[in-house]
């Protein structure tokens, strides 16, 4: 004599009478009051306490991004791999969420993105890159005698 009614998985019968007790059809008007929607937005209320405008980390000048393809041929052994993987895990966790969205949650479209010299300026303007200013040549200077000019 069994007591127990063991319910097994995917009874079609059971499936359906528990499926149209969860159903909850709302009766009358909506409760919900759409003039607290900010106070519930937690990006709101963390702008209002001023913990929204959080700094970006230092901007990093290219040598950080670049050759990171490259480098993990020979000469490298897999605990330096780990860290520079840690290290850029870290750096792209420092940034605003805002940002971190931009470039889909992975810190391989950032560093797609920084690598491309058509987004340079774009880099610079994000606070990603350090603004480089084009090296300027030293002044040539001539070793030949000057001669005065004859009146």
């Amino acid at each position: 004599m069994n007591k127990f009614d063991w319910r097994h998985q995917y009874e079609d019968a059971t499936d359906e009478l528990e499926g149209d007790a969860a159903i909850i059809e709302p009766k009358g008007p909506s409760l919900t009051q759409q003039r607290f929607k900010d106070d519930a937005d937690l990006n709101v209320v963390l702008k209002r306490m001023g913990i929204g405008n959080v700094p970006l980390p230092t901007p990093r000048d290219a040598t950080f991004y670049a050759g990171t393809e490259t480098d993990y041929g020979e000469g490298i052994d897999l605990r330096e791999a780990l860290d520079r993987s840690r290290a850029a895990r870290e750096h792209f966790d420092a940034l605003p969420a805002s940002l971190r969205k931009r470039f889909r949650n992975d810190p391989q479209y950032l560093h797609d993105f920084v690598m491309d010299e058509a987004n340079k300026d774009e880099s610079v303007k994000l606070g990603l890159l350090k603004k480089t200013t084009p090296a300027v040549p030293p002044p040539v200077i001539s070793t030949d005698p000057v001669i005065p000019p004859t009146v």
